[in-house]
């Protein structure tokens, strides 16, 4: 509970970027955990208000219930900048203002709202680069060297020798292939330097901005 208490307000960059668990792999690890960890921040949201008709624990208690049951696909980041936002009234339409009362129908219809702003930027995001095309068809040099452009690199250090020249899409899934295994709560996931991947095109972006960041770093050396 603590750990999650603690956690700064993220912003939808640092959530795509950070893949952080879904509560449905929360609720599978402990239920509930899970649900308080939610009605701690509706906890939050309440003391923020100030409304004639304020939520009962009781009601808490069972909208974080249906949260975690309902929007098993978000992460407890996401559940914490939707109610943010909500209360800042930033979710485009003044139906989902506050006015005399806080309750569950209002925050269930913040996050309806939430989850279509979060897919359509995660579709802007993914639009701009498909990380996965990017390192499984091109060769080496250039498949860094498209990274490197996005990241503002503005030169990347010839030639880039490998033992091997092969393709880094397929340097890349083939360490995928050999990563360790870890069961979390019946559902298996792979360990890479002690984060936890559930996707192979997550692990490839990851990996990508690992040697981006290498090169980056060599390159500021030699300036």
């Amino acid at each position: 509970m603590t750990q999650f208490s603690l956690r700064p307000l993220k912003n939808f960059t640092q959530i795509f970027s950070e893949k952080t668990p879904q509560l449905s792999l929360l609720r599978a690890v402990n239920k509930t955990a899970t649900e308080i960890a939610v009605a701690y921040l509706i906890v939050k949201l309440c003391k923020r208000i100030n409304v004639v008709r304020n939520m009962s624990a009781d009601q808490i208690s069972e909208c974080a219930k249906t949260i975690v049951t309902d929007y098993w696909q978000l992460t407890y980041d996401d559940i914490a900048l939707a109610l943010d936002m909500g209360y800042k009234n930033q979710l485009s339409d003044d139906r989902l203002a506050i006015f005399d009362r806080m309750d569950e129908c209002i925050i269930l219809r913040w996050l309806l709202a939430y989850d279509v702003i979060r897919t359509q930027k995660l579709r802007e995001k993914q639009d701009e680069v498909n990380v996965y095309q990017v390192v499984a068809s091109d060769p080496v040099y250039q498949s860094l060297k498209q990274v490197a452009d996005k990241l503002s690199i503005k030169e990347v250090i010839e030639p880039i020798k490998f033992e091997r020249k092969q393709d880094l899409g397929q340097l890349f899934l083939s360490e995928w292939d050999k990563l360790q295994l870890k069961d979390i709560g019946g559902i298996k996931v792979k360990m890479y330097k002690d984060h936890e991947f559930f996707d192979v095109n997550d692990y490839l972006s990851a990996r990508l901005m690992e040697v981006c960041d290498e090169l980056k770093q060599d390159q500021h050396k030699k300036m």
